[in-house]
């Protein structure tokens, strides 16, 4: 039997942003769904979500990295500082970087760069786009973003590929990250100039 334990947790999430208020609201059946106030729903049909509130993300990055970084990504960072901290991980000093890997599920990247910039791009010209549009929309930031936070981590993967019929991406990474040492195994028994190669097609096929 393959067992898989998990010895951290991070939440960002409308009913709270962090792993104690998340449960203890959850219990007192806090409801997170209320009017939405990011943009005008006044020609909308729908104008209730659930969005996160009081997030500060400063609390997790530098704030010149939150300029350069979508919210998408800023809630993955938050979620995985709170999880190591609650695993009690700190590369270099209790695991090696070598031991650990990233892999974070994103439906669609950084939405908000893309209306933002798309919206600057019609309105002004492109001069006005900022340059940080891909790095800010493209859905393997938040992995990489992560990665780099925690230095030289193994394997970063962001965005698994979509199948139908669509469900959320925590499904499709939680079985994915959880073969990636296996993989890692099988590619060290491999030759250097191919290992790369076939680690690349393996995980391509999850």
């Amino acid at each position: 039997m393959r067992r898989v334990a998990v010895t951290g947790m991070g939440v960002i999430s409308p009913v709270g942003n962090d792993r104690s208020s998340f449960w203890n609201n959850l219990i007192a059946g806090k409801n997170g769904i209320g009017l939405l106030t990011r943009f005008d729903t006044s020609e909308q049909k729908v104008k209730v979500a659930a969005q996160v509130e009081d997030f500060d993300p400063v609390q997790y990055m530098e704030r010149a990295q939150v300029r350069k970084t979508d919210l998408f990504a800023q809630y993955a960072m938050a979620a995985a500082v709170q999880a190591m901290q609650d695993a009690r991980l700190c590369a270099n000093e209790n695991i090696q970087p070598e031991r650990l890997g990233v892999y974070v599920g994103s439906g669609c990247g950084g939405i908000n760069t893309i209306t933002e910039q798309c919206s600057k791009f019609w309105e002004s010209g492109p001069r006005h786009v900022s340059p940080f549009l891909i790095p800010m929309m493209i859905g393997n930031i938040a992995s990489g973003n992560i990665a780099i936070r925690f230095r030289k981590v193994r394997i970063c993967r962001s965005s698994p590929p979509v199948r139908p019929p669509p469900t959320p991406s925590g499904r499709h990474s939680v079985p994915s990250a959880m073969d990636m040492p296996m993989l890692l195994l099988q590619a060290e028994r491999r030759q250097p100039s191919t290992r790369l190669v076939w680690l690349a097609l393996q995980t391509a096929k999850r």
